[in-house]
């Protein structure tokens, strides 16, 4: 399988600290040429993380690339083959499925996890050796990217909104439990209001009675008034009756 590629032609991962491969696949005649480049004294000088090496000969082009964790990748291609789809892509896939293995590399012995990991290596060479078909995936991926990036904006903002409505909900929520408690308390201080009041009426009517009752008593105290009408004095020239004198004579009595 490996004699089918046709740009990504070798790719290997080995330490940074001692220079020992520890998986590699692609055609065997690049072998001699990354074994003698990883074994050179600038190997551990020049791939440190983050820097990017190519090397270009006449008919090919070698890559490095080194993580944090001191894996150095080497890829190798046509001389003609973009280095982004090496360094934005190739290698960032080797790096993220051999990081998931959880192998323990770092005491391995040479070339030990070829075989376990030789199925993803390949997988990968033959995903990326054909460079235009690569960069439309690469297009659909930015494309896809992008709308996963509107998409999760629109996301938090309808949780922001949300959010904003509970919030709304909450404070309607304890305005109503206001206004509860400012009609109840309205209710209250009303019938306070009202009791006052009939209590005020009922002092001014009792003071009205009490000063009827001294005006009426203050007039009933004078006899004369109180007592009503005398009786007429008889006359002793007054008649009372007739009585007959044994002489026949009538006399008053």
């Amino acid at each position: 399988m490996a004699e089918r590629l046709n740009n990504v032609l070798y790719l290997a991962l080995a330490r940074r600290s001692d220079g020992v491969t520890v998986a590699s696949f692609g055609k065997k005649m690049f072998a001699d040429d990354v074994a003698k480049l990883i074994a050179s004294p600038a190997f551990k000088e020049k791939a440190v993380p983050n820097n990017r090496i190519r090397l270009v000969n006449k008919t090919s082009a070698f890559h490095m690339l080194s993580n944090d964790d001191g894996l150095v990748a080497v890829v190798v291609t046509t001389g003609e083959y973009p280095q982004r789809n090496v360094f934005g892509g190739l290698i960032a896939d080797v790096f993220e499925r051999f990081g998931r293995k959880n192998y323990d590399w770092r005491n391995s012995e040479p070339n030990f996890l070829t075989r376990k990991f030789k199925g993803d290596l390949k997988s990968i060479c033959t995903e990326y050796d054909d460079p235009a078909a690569k960069n439309k995936i690469a297009k659909l991926n930015g494309q896809v990217n992008e709308v996963k990036g509107v998409m999760q904006n629109n996301l938090t903002k309808a949780l922001e909104n949300l959010e904003a409505t509970e919030d709304l909900d909450e404070k309607a929520e304890d305005l109503m439990e206001a206004s509860k408690d400012f009609n109840n308390k309205a209710k209250k201080l009303a019938w306070r209001e009202w009791l006052m009041l009939q209590k005020m009426r009922c002092m001014i009517f009792a003071v009205f009675v009490i000063v009827i009752i001294i005006i009426v008593i203050a007039i009933c105290a004078d006899g004369k008034t109180c007592a009503g009408p005398a009786d007429e004095p008889v006359s002793e020239g007054t008649a009372a009756g007739t009585v007959t004198t044994p002489s026949g004579s009538r006399r008053l009595m």
